[in-house]
């Protein structure tokens, strides 16, 4: 192998590691795999349901040119995507606007059906430690916060209830 050659080799493999262990978004649909089915609770269709969903179809035409609006009404805007995603992807509050970037927890290691319902803490702990965020009111407050053009009182134990999600303890085993 030449140089030249050995070295445009070497360039991609490190590219392609660098981007490895970087969280990118994936886009609901991928979660909507596991997440959709009656006993992991019908997450997805709430989610789907949901304001949350709409919120990037909420904006004005000139909103939906101002990255300020962007921010919060298009997952993971300006950040890195997955292969194959598109910003289109990623229109309205996803649940990686929530749950971070997915690249990194979504594989079957992680989440894993089986694991979960041997060790649901320790899968669980696994899925945090590689970028899986379990959202708190400071969370919220990023979007939901006096900047917006639009802004309502939010307050966090009225609204959390509404987007509320919980897998079903039968379906975890315990």
């Amino acid at each position: 192998m030449n140089k030249s050659l050995f070295l445009i080799v070497i360039f991609f493999i490190t590219i392609r590691l660098a981007f490895a262990s970087q969280a990118t978004y994936e886009g609901s649909k991928r979660c909507r795999t596991c997440h959709m089915r009656q006993k992991a609770g019908m997450i997805y269709e709430k989610w789907e349901d949901s304001e949350h969903a709409r919120a990037y179809e909420d904006l004005s035409e000139e909103e939906r040119k101002n990255p300020f609006c962007l921010k919060c009404h298009v997952t993971g805007y300006n950040e890195p995507m997955s292969p194959g995603i598109e910003t289109k992807d990623l229109f309205g509050v996803q649940c990686e606007a929530c749950h971070g970037p997915g690249s990194l927890y979504k594989n079957v290691e992680i989440m894993n059906e089986n694991e979960y319902k041997t060790n649901y803490s320790q899968q669980r702990k696994k899925a945090i430690e590689v970028g899986l965020i379990l959202p708190t009111e400071e969370d919220c407050k990023k979007c939901h916060n006096t900047e917006s053009p639009h802004y309502k009182p939010f307050i966090f134990r009225v609204a959390y209830p509404k987007i509320k999600h919980l897998i079903p303890r039968r379906y975890l085993g315990e």
